[in-house]
């Protein structure tokens, strides 16, 4: 029997266990945070057990493995190994994250600025193409969902892919996240007034289909990882949607430097609420300062605060009517990047601490 750290998806989670011939015994979860493989055999000599487990807490997957001798002292790997980094795949899964997580900040931003500009004449050129990074964020969320069901499953096939998305809250929020997204593209297709509803939506969702849905209790982890996300929205998505923005005359002509007056003091809430919020999170999911520096997982969240802090005198040149826009936005995508590379880590180092003592 293993025993594991938090609740399991019972349909994907499981075991092999290969004795000293090379016969093969396989076992599934057989509770909530065990798997049992039953065995046949008592042979004498080294055994192989490889095992994945699919969280219910937050829908990753985590492999591990460990040998254990009958008669025998095995060496080596007794101890056991947990995969803590993100694989080949999880990293393909991050490009297709970051290019959604981009689109959807966007979308937020360029929804912003549209509200900013309504009625007033003199911003008449504020008309943002909400709807094509709606489109990919939608796109690029389907590619996120299947490669995650897939790195899941211990094969392709459609049960075992729907076993992922109707299994505990990060399952639903997943499916949730891409009816919100279609619903936001088909809002903005109509124009229709409430599209900024799903795209707002989209983004608080992410929350409960990610790390911030296994912290306990999981209210207050999503909700951390929401308003942040929510914020990060109004600030990074308002600087890459004012980069997409070309106004009559330069942004030092009168029209160009009144958004950025009207969207200055928006953004500086926005980069309040990011910074304070991301700070709680990072301490949650750490599980104290040692592992910042300490493992790979601190060191792409260092990476990501070092591109934060490049943003900073950045918005301060726009505050002051002489912004470098595009060079923001790139900076910024580079956060976005870095974000949905922490996303891909099976697990943070604080959980991962207790994965290992189980």
């Amino acid at each position: 029997m293993l025993g594991f750290s938090e609740p399991l998806n019972a349909k994907l989670s499981r075991a092999t266990v290969t004795d000293p011939t090379g016969q093969r015994f396989d076992g599934q979860a057989s509770g909530v945070a065990e798997i049992r493989v039953p065995l046949s055999t008592n042979a004498l000599g080294v055994y192989e057990v490889q095992w994945t487990t699919v969280s219910v807490a937050d829908g990753h997957t985590l492999h591990g493995s460990f040998d254990f001798g009958v008669g025998v002292i095995p060496t080596g790997a007794s101890e056991g190994t947990v995969r803590a980094s993100p694989g080949p795949l999880d990293l393909a899964i991050s490009l297709a994250r970051a290019a959604e997580y981009t689109a959807l900040l966007l979308a937020v931003g360029m929804l912003l600025l549209q509200r900013m500009a309504r009625g007033r004449a003199e911003l008449a050129w504020v008309r943002p193409r909400v709807r094509i990074p709606i489109a990919v964020a939608l796109l690029s969320g389907i590619a996120v969902v299947l490669g995650e069901a897939l790195v899941a499953a211990p094969g392709p096939s459609v049960s075992a892919v729907w076993s992922y998305l109707s299994t505990g809250l990060p399952g639903f929020a997943r499916l949730a996240r891409l009816a919100l997204e279609t619903l936001a593209l088909a809002a903005a297709i109509w124009g229709a007034p409430w599209a900024w509803a799903f795209v707002a939506a989209s983004v608080a969702v992410l929350a409960a289909a990610g790390h911030a849905a296994a912290i306990r209790p999981a209210w207050w982890g999503i909700t951390v990882d929401g308003v942040h996300l929510l914020a990060a929205g109004v600030w990074v998505g308002g600087i890459l949607a004012l980069s997409t923005l070309r106004p009559p005359g330069g942004w030092r002509s009168p029209s160009g430097r009144g958004l950025v007056s009207r969207f200055s003091p928006v953004a500086l809430v926005a980069f309040a609420l990011t910074v304070g919020f991301g700070a709680v999170q990072a301490f949650l999911e750490l599980g104290g300062i040692r592992p910042l520096v300490s493992t790979s997982y601190g060191w792409a969240l260092l990476a990501k605060v070092a591109l934060v802090g490049t943003m900073v005198p950045l918005s301060i040149r726009a505050w002051r009517r002489r912004p470098l826009l595009r060079t923001e936005a790139v900076v910024a995508v580079l956060v976005i990047g870095a974000a949905a590379l922490l996303a891909a880590y099976p697990l943070p180092p604080g959980r991962l601490e207790a994965a290992e003592n189980a």
